[in-house]
């Protein structure tokens, strides 16, 4: 008798066991898809701004740069950050406006 009760005990122990794993695997695939449309509309935003930086030039459009830029600096790697801030500098385009 005691060995059905032992066995039932196990059963539900492995049932909560395996619920608190599933919902971690869903929080972290979660979060992993969050960063990543996080920073796909940081690349796409920063990309476009840039377009229109080089083709339009207006202070609205440099404005833009560097609010994609910041946006880039909280998702993106640190060397990409830096090949961003890079990109820019004061001799492609005569001023510096991103730092």
């Amino acid at each position: 008798m005691t060995e059905w009760i032992d066995l039932a005990i196990a059963f539900m122990g492995g049932l909560g066991v395996g619920t608190l794993i599933s919902g971690f695997l869903q929080e972290r695939k979660n979060r992993k898809k969050f960063l990543y449309e996080q920073k796909l509309a940081a690349y796409a935003g920063y990309l476009e701004s840039l377009a229109n930086a080089i083709t339009k030039g207006s202070k609205e459009n440099k404005d833009k740069v560097v609010y994609w830029t910041t946006r880039l600096k909280l998702v993106a790697p640190k060397s990409v950050c830096e090949i961003a801030m890079k990109f820019f500098d004061e001799h492609s385009t005569g001023q510096n406006f991103i730092k």
